[in-house]
């Protein structure tokens, strides 16, 4: 569940569809109000993303070369699927990823046992 959480966040939805090559750079375009999330502009990176979210850049920013270059960077890159590129302007958030789609490698047991010698 913990890292279902992690990946609904609105950073991680950006660099797993490639919108950033990297986490920074997806929290900065969150930051600096690059973005909406279903038509309301969003500055918070840590904003949990719910099943049927569209997230798209803003008007006024779509145009800057870095948004440009993200835009062509995106259209031959693989997405995972629980993300759906829309008209190759937005992502679509459609459900929550299963574990086996997360790319992160955790050693669940370990993680278990340090909390568990902390109680």
């Amino acid at each position: 569940m913990l890292l279902q959480q992690l990946e609904s966040r609105l950073d991680v939805v950006l660099l797993r569809a490639g919108l950033a090559t990297s986490i920074r750079q997806a929290r900065q375009f969150v930051r600096h109000g690059y973005l909406q999330v279903d038509g309301v502009r969003t500055n918070i990176p840590s904003y949990r993303l719910r099943p049927g979210n569209e997230v798209r850049f803003d008007e006024n920013h779509r145009e800057l070369p870095v948004v440009r270059n993200c835009f062509e960077r995106m259209k031959g890159r693989a997405v995972p699927a629980h993300l759906v590129v829309e008209d190759g302007r937005a992502v679509r958030y459609t459900r929550m990823p299963e574990r086996e789609e997360i790319p992160v490698d955790v050693n669940v047991p370990f993680i278990v046992e340090f909390y568990a010698q902390r109680v």
